[in-house]
């Protein structure tokens, strides 16, 4: 009877001090998520940002992976997708830097934008979440259902839904 009663003392004790240190490694590993937001060696996986205008949503920036700079004020992203609510245009690069107090992006290598009718194709490009632009010094291909253009040089302005070829522009209309 007695061995029956330690055997359930020292299971009751054994059961009280594992789910001790669950809780003490739970809570080591919620303290160190944290870290990444602090300034240094560190990076984000998944990022998500998300611009609103006069309350209501401009635009989405998705990244895979986000290194951000020592000081902070930077990140460099890889994996980038960002969203234009209402526009129906989707951008994809596969890295860039962003600048966090201007949500100032800069992408680097092809940038793709898709539409529901048209898809641009562009070598690098900036955007000014300030002023709504995107645009480009690179060579540029822009395919629609009925139409061809290449030129050298883009600014699209998101406010206004227009796009400009600013250079050795040649068209093809089916």
């Amino acid at each position: 009877m007695i061995e029956f009663c330690m055997k359930k003392v020292l299971l009751l004790l054994l059961s009280v001090g594992l789910f001790s240190l669950f809780f003490l490694m739970v809570k080591g590993e919620r303290s160190g998520k944290t870290d990444v937001l602090q300034k240094g060696d560190s990076y984000m996986e998944g990022l998500r940002l998300v611009h609103k205008n006069k309350g209501s949503q401009d635009w989405t920036l998705t990244a895979r992976r986000a290194d951000i700079t020592p000081q902070g004020d930077q990140a460099y992203l890889s994996g980038i997708t960002m969203a234009f609510a209402g526009k129906g245009v989707t951008v994809t690069a596969d890295k860039g830097l962003y600048r966090i107090p201007d949500r100032y992006l800069s992408v680097d290598g092809s940038v793709v934008a898709r539409g529901e009718n048209f898809t641009v194709i562009a070598e690098g490009a900036e955007f000014d979440s300030a002023s709504g632009n995107l645009k480009t010094g690179g060579p540029v291909f822009i395919e629609g259902k009925k139409f061809r253009v290449k030129g050298r040089g883009m600014l699209a302005e998101n406010s206004g839904q227009k796009v400009r070829i600013l250079n050795d522009v040649t068209a093809l209309f089916n």
